[in-house]
Formats: structure tokens, sequence, C-alpha cells
């Protein structure tokens, strides 16, 4: 009798550990990648509704990501005033953030891409609450 049967189940067998093991890496891939977003429970900035009626939002806090496309200003005593490009339904925008001076020790260069942990404060200014870089 031909051994031909357990070549063919030695195959399948193989195919099949291959196929679970690209799932589970899929998987991890999946759950870990969110995961290492720390703003992802906070409700992200709807930048159309603020560049509408900021003060419409002001006293809630929310999560941005973007690219800093401007530093527009310092204080030593306000901080520092950037412009963050973050992309929307209707395409890039730029939406001005101040980063108090307790962030003073983040070196913030243009073309960097952060997480911020934003509040939108009085008067509808947006103030950063954390930063990290993404």
């Amino acid at each position: 009798m031909p051994r031909g049967g357990h070549k063919k189940s030695s195959l399948i067998t193989v195919l099949i550990a291959a196929g679970v093991l690209v799932l589970v890496l899929v998987g991890v891939f999946l759950f870990l990648k969110p995961a290492s977003d720390p703003y992802r429970t906070i409700p992200e900035l709807d930048v159309q509704i603020y560049l509408e009626d900021a003060k419409s939002v002001r006293g809630n806090t929310y999560r941005v990501q973007g690219e800093v496309s401007e530093l527009l200003a310092w204080s030593e005593a306000k901080g520092r005033l950037i412009s963050l490009r973050v992309e929307t339904q209707k395409g890039m925008e730029f939406i001005p953030i101040l980063l108090p001076p307790e962030f003073a020790d983040i070196n913030v260069q243009k073309g960097q891409s952060y997480r911020i942990k934003v509040e939108v404060v009085s008067q509808g200014f947006i103030e950063a609450r954390e930063i990290q870089k993404s």
C-alpha cells in the first residue's frame, strides 16, 4: 500500500498550523495596536464643530492627533502656541493649541506628530493637558 496518504495529512497539518499562526499574529497586532494610544477612551475632538463654534465644546476634554505645522508664539508665563495640522472628514485643518509652561521641557518641532489630550477652555481656546509623541 502506498504511503502518499501520510504525506497529504502531514501537508494539511502544516498548512493548518501555519494558518492558525497567521491568525494569532494578526489578532495580537490588532489588539496591541489600539492599546498603544493612552487616550483611546477619550472622545476625539470634532474639528469641524470646533471651527464652526468653539464655545459649544468648551469645558470638555478631547484627544487630537496631528502634525505640528507652525510654532506660533511663546511666552514664559503662558507657554507655547502651536498650529496642529489634523486630518478631518473634509481634509486637512489647522487648529491652535496652547502648550502650558509645564510642557516647556518637551522639544516640540515643526513636522513632528503628537497625540494630545486637550481641554477646550474659556473663550474656546484649546489647551493641552497631556502630550505624547506619536
